[in-house]
């Protein structure tokens, strides 16, 4: 942004620019404000030949390979997510620039969809949202779904998790903090992860293709 933003903003012009520098420059600066997420009304792409509107890479892969743009056997388009060699707390995870809300499309059917393959024997991972951590007193808490049973035969797979069948999954925050039914809070949502949460992967792939929420098509 080239000192037009504020530093570590999302570059957004209605609430990021750095107006002291603009003024001083004796720019016009249009009205800025706080940013608050509005509900989202309809699905989105997370994933699809590379990162959706308004999310970035916010991923750890410790030892492991983790590419964004693999062209090993797509299920779609040019390019998959290709993860090998992975730790007990490497992550994928899919940053939105600014928290959204899913209040809405949580309470009116969408789901979260993608395709998964691999040829390990015991494939097990997480899949949960985070939400924002608003002070020192708040927690990043999360809500997900436990991924097992996904065929090893390295061919891809259609998973499909209806938003309001994901579970509280508690909270790390320099400690863990177990869940307790209410804290989670839908209307801003800050991240999206899978992450195995269990000792090194006995198999060598996880791919992963389309991450979308999507209204439901039963």
């Amino acid at each position: 942004g080239f000192g037009l933003f504020e530093k570590g903003s999302a570059e957004y012009f209605e609430y990021d620019l750095n107006v002291a520098l603009l003024e001083a420059l004796d720019f016009n600066v249009p009205p800025q404000s706080d940013y608050f997420p509005k509900p989202l009304t309809r699905g989105f792409t997370l994933y699809q030949d590379g990162f959706g509107e308004g999310i970035v890479n916010g991923s750890s892969s410790g030892n492991g390979v983790l590419d964004f743009y693999s062209q090993d056997n797509p299920q779609e388009g040019n390019y998959g997510i290709y993860w090998t060699g992975v730790g007990q707390y490497d992550a994928i995870a899919f940053d939105f620039i600014r928290d959204v809300d899913l209040s809405l499309v949580k309470d009116n059917g969408h789901i979260l969809e993608f395709f998964v393959r691999t040829n390990a024997s015991e494939a097990k991972f997480d899949v949960r949202f985070l939400d924002t951590k608003t002070d020192a007193l708040d927690k990043p808490w999360r809500m997900g779904k436990t991924i097992t049973g996904i065929p090893s035969d390295n061919e891809w797979h259609l998973v499909q998790i209806p938003l309001v069948d994901l579970e509280e999954k508690g909270a790390w925050d320099g400690a863990w903090y177990p869940p307790n039914g209410n804290n989670f809070d839908w209307r801003s949502i800050d991240r999206l992860k899978s992450s195995p949460n269990i000792s090194r992967s006995t198999g060598s792939i996880i791919g992963y293709m389309s991450r979308k929420v999507v209204r439901a098509r039963f």
